[in-house]
């Protein structure tokens, strides 16, 4: 027998059966625990189906492999090394502190990535979990054309394909929380619901689709972009990653330009690695000839996603559950870095693309002269990250805020403290705020985890809280003494334009959070 100690071990029973997992000193984790079958096979292209029964113990001791997905570049922080991938990924990782505490606050993580990139191997949750005493659930799911392309339109007798395949897989996990969490020690009926960028966006994706009602009982959207593509935009998409694999010429084309039958099977039966260069190829075209749209994301079908996100939130049919929803005042400059090293826009940051983006008219001319500098780079991508992040958070914000608990932070820093790279720990700031100084980050934590707990004690406001139009209110915070958020309001109706505490409708900022230069 060994003289070295060797890590306690912690056999839990769940619904498919038991998985053992390892002591870490101050928490317990159960990594690479499957929530759905793997996606494979016919089963590529649909959405997630629950896993069979076993009734041996599953060691689950180790990160199991991410999606599929090209290398992360650098200039978008790299996110981290996501190790082996695989189409079979379908795996979250749960971590709590030690002990036999029970109905512990859960955090469900949901990673960004554009809906490219991302892996939930690089979000360790121990920290936030030992820090904030809740219980954290970091959630692989499916990224590219595996998750967030809508191929349905692809579809043929022998083969189908259905929309939102990586917001469904989300929902699966979480219906696993809800079915499971209890079993680690986590209170199901309080879980808070995290994302981060490509994350925030499928956070507020997820209020809005009817199949993840009640999963989930609040909700921080770090960064998002207010994502929603229309489904017959994804079709002309598909239809030219449908021509790249039956060996045609790329273009953007119509659904009709290729063998439908041929489609169908090329893409279903392809290994995983011609997929993703086909992919890659595809949205390199696409980016060649619509610079600064992200072929990737959630789908608008009028099933799964019933209704473009603004629209959902303006007419309440969102999940009417407290929301923390904000941005970084310099969200586009890391767009910029991106843009400028590979020559390919994920998003609208450069001069001639904004110009493009929102046409020549007065009103774009304002808002081009409200950023001094423009058109030098970074001022237009201030002004294209203000449009993609801040703007549309804001008009989210001021929507749910009718109907429920609304905070609306806004961090201010230096494109290096906001997003250098994407921490392995999801206490070195959960993520989203990059701040260099450990007493922030420490701070930063307890805010992320506090709403599991009390939901405003970490967000406590020392300014006033404007109530709107007879909702429960919106707290807006600023992560600088300033209250300044940038302007991005001639382009759109005046009666939905309003910067924090400039006297018009809508809440007051308040200074909170600071971060130090």
């Amino acid at each position: 027998m060994s003289s070295t100690a060797q890590p306690e071990k912690l056999t839990v029973q769940t619904t498919e059966g038991p998985v053992t997992g390892v002591s870490q000193g101050a928490t317990t984790a159960w990594n690479g625990v499957p929530y759905a079958t793997p996606p494979v096979g016919e089963l590529r292209f649909r959405r997630p189906q629950p896993t069979a029964h076993r009734d041996e113990p599953l060691e689950t001791t180790t990160w199991g492999p991410s999606p599929m997905q090209p290398p992360a570049p650098e200039t978008m922080g790299g996110v981290g090394d996501h190790g082996v991938t695989d189409e079979d990924c379908l795996t979250l990782n749960i971590v709590r502190p030690a002990g036999d505490a029970t109905d512990l606050p859960v955090m469900v993580w949901i990673y960004g990535g554009a809906f490219t990139v991302g892996a939930s191997r690089n979000y360790d949750g121990r920290h936030l979990a030992a820090r904030g005493d809740v219980v954290v659930v970091t959630v692989n799911y499916r990224v590219g054309p595996w998750g967030f392309l809508d191929l349905s339109s692809l579809s043929t007798p022998e083969h189908t394909f259905e929309s939102n395949t990586g917001l469904h897989d989300q929902i699966a996990a979480l219906r696993w929380v809800r079915d499971n969490i209890s079993a680690f020690g986590g209170d199901p009926t309080n879980i808070t619901l995290f994302g981060e960028s490509a994350g925030g966006s499928s956070v507020l994706s997820l209020m809005c689709m009817p199949e993840a009602d009640g999963l989930f009982h609040r909700v921080i959207a770090q960064s998002p972009a207010v994502a929603g593509t229309p489904a017959s935009v994804h079709a002309k998409d598909a239809a030219h990653l449908a021509q790249i694999v039956t060996g045609g010429t790329g273009g953007t084309g119509d659904a009709g330009s290729s063998d439908p039958a041929a489609a169908a099977a090329a893409l279903h039966d392809m290994l995983a690695e011609v997929l993703l260069a086909a992919s890659l190829r595809s949205a390199a075209e696409t980016g060649a000839t619509d610079p600064g749209r992200l072929i990737y994301g959630p789908t608008v079908d009028g099933e799964s996603l019933p209704a473009a996100l603004l629209a959902a939130f303006a007419t309440g049919r969102q999940a009417q559950v407290p929301l923390v929803i904000g941005t970084n005042a310099s969200e586009g400059l890391s767009f910029l870095l991106s843009a400028q090293a590979t020559g390919s826009e994920i998003l609208p940051v450069l001069p001639d693309t904004m110009r493009a983006t929102l046409g020549e008219s007065a009103a774009a001319d304002a808002v081009f002269a409200a950023y001094p500098g423009f058109p030098e780079p970074e001022a237009s991508a201030q002004a294209g990250g203000d449009m993609v992040f801040w703007y549309p958070a804001t008009v989210v914000g001021d929507a749910h805020a009718t109907v429920a608990s609304t905070t609306c932070p806004r961090i201010r820093g230096s494109v290096r403290s906001v997003r250098p790279t994407v921490p392995r720990y999801l206490s070195s700031s959960v993520g989203w705020v990059r701040c260099c100084r450990a007493r922030v980050r420490l701070r930063m934590t307890r805010m992320w985890s506090s709403p599991g707990r009390s939901w405003t004690a970490g967000w406590h406001s020392p300014g006033p809280v404007s109530r709107g139009r007879g909702g429960p209110g919106t707290r807006r915070t600023s992560a600088a003494s300033s209250c300044s958020t940038g302007p991005l309001t001639a382009a759109v109706p005046r009666r939905l334009t309003r910067r924090p505490g400039d006297g018009r409708r809508g809440p007051r900022c308040t200074t909170e959070c600071r971060c130090p230069a």
